[in-house]
């Protein structure tokens, strides 16, 4: 606005324009993105002004806004305020830029506060961001069917990587297999050892119609964190064993047609703040727009 850099009031405006949103009612992340090239001017006076607040200086204002994304929540969920924050030549005061970029961020600031030095680091965080968001928007389950075992407290292994050596494989998912009082079972003290899953040690099964029960493991994610896919599940073999006994592959057990993957996508609500003045050269505010696209680009192609 003119010369001043409402940094503040705009951070401000974005907290209002989220609690203030119509919400979704499969909604699981708000988030605020700040970029910013400086420190505020004007916030203080501008608020006063327009929203007759009597904040003193800057200071004041930004603890109100420090407590707001802290303590605030849109349907039960938390704000999670990142800030990449580009020093420009116009920042005067270092202690009090890092108090600023730390004070409209969430905590911990070591995941919420990005300081860069060039546009390739801007573009590399707003990318990183946009794929963590889709990350945490997207349940992928995981499907397992296979005909009831014939003994209760039967040991199931299910390996997922290439090998035809169950103590050579490095992502698996095994639990021991326990016949319900519905017939159906439950597969109790499970492990994931190279992958993880949100359904946790206890997973009850349901009823296929047939000879086979079906578990579904919610939340499936691969040693680096990413959502499942079919890729991951090209080479699933089933083992066994009962009591001490050595493991037995399960050679008629087939993952095609008994194990899929599907994607549940869930809701978001992101703003993107972004201060960019001249202190940071002519082609600063083009760049910055390139990021912002491409963050939108990548929320919207996955």
């Amino acid at each position: 606005m003119d010369d001043a850099t409402l940094l503040l009031e705009s951070v401000n405006t974005s907290l209002d324009m989220l609690t203030s949103s119509d919400i979704p009612r499969d909604l699981i992340n708000v988030s605020i993105l700040n970029f910013t090239d400086g420190m505020d001017e004007g916030s203080c006076n501008y608020s006063n002004n327009h929203h007759g607040t009597h904040y003193t200086n800057e200071s004041q204002y930004l603890q109100v806004l420090t407590q707001r994304i802290l303590t605030e929540k849109i349907a039960e969920i938390p704000i999670e305020a990142h800030t990449i924050a580009f020093k420009g030549a116009d920042v005067y005061d270092e202690q009090l830029f890092e108090t600023t970029i730390n004070g409209i961020s969430s905590l911990p600031y070591s995941k919420y506060v990005h300081k860069v030095n060039d546009f390739s680091e801007v573009q590399a965080y707003f990318r990183e961001i946009a794929e963590n968001l889709h990350q945490t928007s997207t349940n992928s389950i995981l499907t397992m069917r296979f005909p009831v075992p014939n003994n209760t407290n039967t040991r199931l292994r299910f390996t997922f990587d290439p090998v035809e050596d169950v103590s050579q494989s490095q992502q698996y998912i095994e639990g021991v297999f326990v016949m319900g009082s519905d017939g159906n079972g439950v597969l109790t003290n499970v492990r994931y050892v190279g992958l993880s899953s949100s359904s946790g040690g206890t997973v009850t099964a349901s009823s296929t119609g047939d000879v086979k029960v079906e578990f579904k493991f919610e939340g499936m994610k691969d040693a680096n964190g990413n959502n499942f896919s079919d890729s991951n599940i090209t080479n699933v073999k089933k083992w066994t064993r009962l009591n001490n006994d050595t493991w037995v592959h399960n050679s008629e057990w087939h993952s095609s047609g008994n194990t899929q993957v599907n994607n549940e996508y869930y809701s978001s609500l992101i703003i993107l703040n972004l201060d960019c003045s001249l202190s940071l050269g002519n082609n600063a505010f083009g760049q910055l727009q390139d990021a912002a696209m491409e963050f939108v680009d990548i929320l919207k192609t996955n």
